[in-house]
């Protein structure tokens, strides 16, 4: 099955922009594509009464070179956190993605934010 897309909101330099959070999709898990880590800090909300974890997939390895592993990042209970920003060795497919998976009984939101340069 296809992961759900999560869109970027890209921060300015004066705050006009309103994020763009997506539900979070258990069954699919959720893909951010043409993904620049270094720039992007996700915010993940939990609005269950239980706490849960969000699991970023590791990276592809380049020329079978790396050892990284998925990075699980725990959500509090009617929470959120923010993660990021991230590194591209550590985080990114070969198609250019991040990939996102979450347990059963995750309701919430996820929203990507990418910080450009120079703001």
């Amino acid at each position: 099955m296809a992961r759900t897309a999560i869109t970027y909101t890209a921060l300015t330099g004066n705050g006009t922009v309103a994020a763009i959070p997506a539900t979070i999709d258990i069954a699919n898990g959720m893909q951010l594509a043409a993904a620049t880590p270094e720039s992007t800090v996700l915010l993940i909300t939990n609005t269950d009464t239980s706490p849960h974890n969000v699991t970023l997939a590791a990276g592809d390895p380049v020329l079978g070179a790396g050892m990284a592993v998925d990075q699980v990042f725990a959500i509090p209970a009617s929470s959120s956190r923010y993660i990021g920003p991230l590194t591209s060795s550590r985080c990114t497919q070969k198609d250019g993605s991040m990939t996102l998976t979450f347990v059963a009984g995750h309701t919430g939101t996820v929203t990507a934010l990418l910080n450009p340069r120079g703001i």
